[in-house]
């Protein structure tokens, strides 16, 4: 008898869902884009954090 064990795939958030930005866009950029990333009906913040992006799209960190 098997189980059914969650797995990650079930479970993350695709990068398009997700507030990132290219490391070589401003910093008002980044406030710009994590503001937009918004929960209703009291528009709180979704997201505390940014993933940067380098220009070949790869994860190079988090702010």
């Amino acid at each position: 008898m098997q189980t059914d064990h969650p797995v990650v795939r079930d479970h993350i958030i695709t990068l398009d869902r997700y507030p990132h930005l290219k490391e070589d866009q401003s910093l008002h950029d980044a406030v710009e884009i994590i503001k937009s990333y918004t929960h209703a009906p009291e528009e709180r913040l979704a997201y505390s954090a940014l993933f940067i992006l380098d220009s070949n799209n790869r994860l190079v960190g988090w702010a």
